[in-house]
């Protein structure tokens, strides 16, 4: 979750792996939080649509919950697929 919903914690420092930037962030903008849930979204859409693309089954789960009923329900529903 916290991967996609940006908690307002004030300014922070972000790192940015692929570019190596280091910037200063204002999490307590709501335009800020906004933008940045916004790209998370797109992100998850776009890595959802090229895995179904290619043909690749997936499975949702969140960490600090059960992982066992996303797990029942795919194999449930591969189950049917056979």
């Amino acid at each position: 979750p916290s991967e996609k919903l940006m908690p307002n914690l004030g300014m922070i420092e972000m790192h940015d792996p692929e570019t190596d930037e280091v910037m200063i962030v204002d999490t307590g903008s709501s335009v800020f939080r906004t933008t940045y849930e916004k790209q998370m979204q797109s992100q998850d859409k776009k890595r959802t649509d090229e895995l179904k693309k290619s043909g690749v089954d997936s499975i949702q789960v969140t960490v600090g919950e059960s992982f066992v009923d996303p797990l029942i329900a795919y194999f449930r529903k591969r189950n049917t697929r056979a």
